[in-house]
């Protein structure tokens, strides 16, 4: 499944471009005049963020230029967020990968032609409840159990493509079958309203390009998602 390769396949990539300190832009874009909340993470992140969600710390996914997002990186390098990676792709892609000094906190920016695309946040702690509660209940959800030679993997995330967010749930093995309120939500995705098809696309276009994530897109949408019913019994579909 594509979504889970390419999360375990980012953390593999070498580091292109390691800044610590002032990061420097030559265009420098109007200033956001925003206060950066650097601790914006698990359920601090719907109440304290600088913004409402899908917005982070003033960068809006489809808006946000690269130099709105030197300017966000420079302001987090002076509260303990030195470490940064930039990788380019194919066609004016860039995947920006920051993180706190212990690297307990990360957030992967992704850029297409000098705009922000996609915004992923994790670690993320907070119930599925609690994100419900907040934002109502999700257009979509997906739930697989991935099998593999190290054996089974239940995987849920929910969609609101309508409102630019996306959640990735980390169930119990044993829950299988199940939407339960207290499973934990663990990643947070954050890109411009739209789609199913417009959502997928913006999350993989940097490491596929735009056509390879558009046929990824109409491909996990007809396979796997599912309109949100509700919590309790749902359906699981089974990947080798």
């Amino acid at each position: 499944m594509l979504c889970r390769i390419a999360s375990i396949f980012l953390v593999s990539y070498t580091i292109v471009s390691c800044v610590p300190g002032q990061l420097i832009s030559t265009n420098k874009a109007p200033m956001l005049n925003i206060t950066v909340v650097p601790t914006a993470f698990g359920e601090d992140v719907l109440e304290n963020n600088s913004c409402s969600l899908p917005c982070w710390n003033g960068l809006i996914p489809g808006q946000s230029t690269m130099d709105n997002v030197y300017e966000i990186l420079n302001e987090l390098s002076k509260v303990g967020w030195s470490n940064v990676s930039i990788r380019p792709s194919n066609a004016g892609y860039k995947w920006i990968r920051v993180s706190d000094n212990g690297n307990n906190r990360i957030i992967d920016l992704h850029m297409e032609n000098n705009r922000l695309t996609f915004i992923e946040l994790f670690p993320f702690d907070s119930s599925l409840k609690r994100i419900v509660d907040q934002f109502g209940p999700p257009e979509f959800f997906e739930a697989i159990t991935a099998m593999g030679p190290d054996g089974s993997h239940y995987i849920i995330e929910v969609y609101y493509p309508k409102q630019g967010l996306a959640f990735e749930v980390a169930p119990n093995e044993q829950d299988s079958g199940f939407i339960k309120p207290e499973m934990r939500v663990v990643t947070i995705h954050c890109f411009s309203p739209g789609n199913l098809t417009s959502y997928f696309v913006s999350r993989y276009s940097w490491d596929v390009g735009r056509d390879g994530a558009l046929v990824y897109a109409q491909a996990q949408t007809a396979k796997f998602i599912q309109p949100w019913t509700g919590f309790g019994k749902i359906n699981v579909i089974v990947t080798h």
